[in-house]
C-alpha cells in the first residue's frame, strides 16, 4: 500500500495526474481506511477544478479521521470543504 501511495504522491508533484489517481485509488483499494490517501487524492480532484469530487474525498478523510479520535484534522479538512461549497 506504501508503495502506491508514495508513488501517487511523486505522480502528483510532477503534474503526472492519471497515473496518481490510478496509485491513489490501488492504495485504497488495499487500505480503505488511511485518510491521508482520501486528503492527497482530494487535493489532486480540487486542483483538476473536480471539486464534487474533492468534496467527496475530503468528507471521506473526515469521517476516518473522526474515527481514529483525530478531531484536529477533521476539522480542518471539514472547513476546507466549507470554503469549496461557499466559493461556489
Amino acid at each position: 500500500m506504501k508503495i502506491y501511495g508514495n508513488r501517487a504522491t511523486l505522480h502528483h508533484a510532477v503534474a503526472n495526474y492519471q497515473n496518481a489517481l490510478s496509485d491513489y485509488a490501488q492504495a485504497i483499494n488495499l487500505r480503505p481506511d488511511i485518510p491521508q490517501i482520501y486528503s492527497n487524492r482530494a487535493n489532486l480532484y480540487y486542483q483538476q477544478g473536480k471539486l464534487e469530487q474533492a468534496i467527496a474525498d475530503y468528507r471521506k478523510a473526515a469521517d476516518l479521521y473522526q474515527q481514529q479520535g483525530n478531531t484536529q484534522s477533521q476539522q480542518e479538512l471539514l472547513a476546507i470543504v466549507s470554503k469549496i461549497e461557499q466559493s461556489n
